[in-house]
Formats: C-alpha cells, sequence, structure tokens
C-alpha cells in the first residue's frame, strides 16, 4: 500500500476539516483508498510552523481546533520543527528566525 506524505498551506476550515479526516478515519479510507495520508508539516500565517518528517500527531491540534471553533482566536503552535518536540533539530519561531534557519523549513 503506497502513502501520500501532505502539507498543509493554511489551518483554516477546509485543512481543519481535512485534518480531522485523516486523524479520525485515516484507516478506513486506506482500505477504501489504496493508499494512507500523512500530513508532514502544517504552516499557518497567524499560528506559525510545524515540520516532523515522521508525520504529525493530528489529534491535538484537531481538538483545540474543534474547542476555538466560531473564534477567531488562533493557538499559535510557537515554533517552526524540522524535527520532533525538543530535539536538537528544534528552530526557533519563524518570526524571530534568521534567514538561513528560514531556508531550512522544508527538508531537502
Amino acid at each position: 500500500m503506497g502513502r501520500y506524505d501532505l502539507a498543509l498551506i493554511g489551518f483554516g476550515g477546509v485543512n481543519r476539516a481535512l485534518a480531522e479526516l485523516i486523524s479520525q478515519r485515516g484507516h478506513r479510507m486506506a482500505g477504501d483508498l489504496g493508499f494512507t495520508l500523512r500530513v508532514v508539516a502544517i504552516t499557518d500565517l497567524r499560528a506559525g510552523s510545524l515540520v516532523d518528517t515522521d508525520g504529525i500527531d493530528l489529534a491535538p491540534l484537531t481538538a483545540v481546533s474543534s474547542a476555538t471553533s466560531g473564534r477567531r482566536r488562533v493557538q499559535p503552535w510557537g515554533f517552526a520543527r524540522t524535527g520532533r518536540p525538543g530535539s536538537a533539530q528544534a528552530e526557533s519561531s519563524p518570526r524571530t528566525a534568521t534567514p538561513a534557519q528560514r531556508g531550512k523549513f522544508a527538508p531537502a
């Protein structure tokens, strides 16, 4: 069975709904489609960016999204990551990152 790695650009209504579908129904959809979907990057102008080449755990993100739906307040993720949280590869916030750090956002 194949796998498609996704990068979500923006985390508004459409991509939040897609993240919820992948999180809640991913295994069932894989059986129907013949391939799996894995989110490896999310970037949002207000909330920041997350990157994890092993796949991002979407459940906590969609739980925050559901709890704040109907409100304009965005919960920032804090910093862009190119590895696991707390790893030596963690990057600083996109708002304070140097140009060299911003260039490392997408894995080669």
